[in-house]
C-alpha cells in the first residue's frame, strides 16, 4: 500500500511545486472576480462588457499556460539532470514564445477587439453599443497587463 501512496518526501516535493502554481492561479482569478464585483456596481451593461472581455482574456491565459507548459516540462528535466545549458535554452524559448503570443494577442485585441466582443452581443442595438463601449474600455486597460502576466508565466 505504501508504494501506491508514496513517501512523505514525495508529497513535500509535490506540494512545493503545486502550491506556488495554485497561489498564482488564485491571484489571477481573484483579480477577475474583484473586477467583476467593482464593475457590477456600475450596472448590468458595464458588467456584461467586462465579463465578455474577461472571457476573451481567459482564452489568452489558457493559451499562455499551454505554451509555457511544454518548455517548462523540459526545463524541469534539464534541471533534474543538472544541465544548466538546457535550462537556459528552455527559459529563452519560454520567453520568446511568451512575448510572441503576448504581442500577437495585443495586436488581435487592439485591432479586432470590437468584432470579438460583438460576437457575444445580440440585444437591442442601443444596449449592445453601450456594452461594447464598456468592454472595449476595459480591454484597453487590460492590454497593459498582458506583458507582465506573460513574464510571470515565463518564471513559473
Amino acid at each position: 500500500m505504501k508504494k501506491l501512496i508514496g513517501s512523505k518526501g514525495f508529497y513535500k516535493m509535490v506540494l512545493a511545486i503545486c502550491v506556488p502554481i495554485v497561489i498564482q492561479n488564485g491571484f489571477t482569478n481573484l483579480a477577475s472576480l474583484l473586477d467583476n464585483i467593482m464593475i457590477g456596481q456600475l450596472g448590468t451593461l458595464s458588467m456584461s462588457g467586462v465579463s465578455i472581455t474577461n472571457q476573451l482574456l481567459q482564452v489568452f491565459n489558457v493559451t499562455i499556460f499551454g505554451a509555457m507548459s511544454g518548455p517548462g516540462i523540459f526545463m524541469a528535466q534539464f534541471y533534474g539532470k543538472k544541465n544548466k545549458e538546457g535550462v537556459e535554452n528552455c527559459f529563452r524559448i519560454k520567453l520568446i514564445i511568451g512575448i510572441i503570443i503576448a504581442l500577437l494577442a495585443i495586436f488581435l485585441f487592439y485591432t479586432f477587439g470590437q468584432q470579438l466582443i460583438s460576437l457575444y452581443l445580440n440585444d437591442n442595438p442601443q444596449d449592445s453599443l453601450k456594452t461594447l463601449n464598456y468592454g472595449m474600455n476595459y480591454l484597453k486597460i487590460m492590454l497593459v497587463g498582458l506583458i507582465p502576466f506573460v513574464i510571470t508565466q515565463v518564471y513559473s
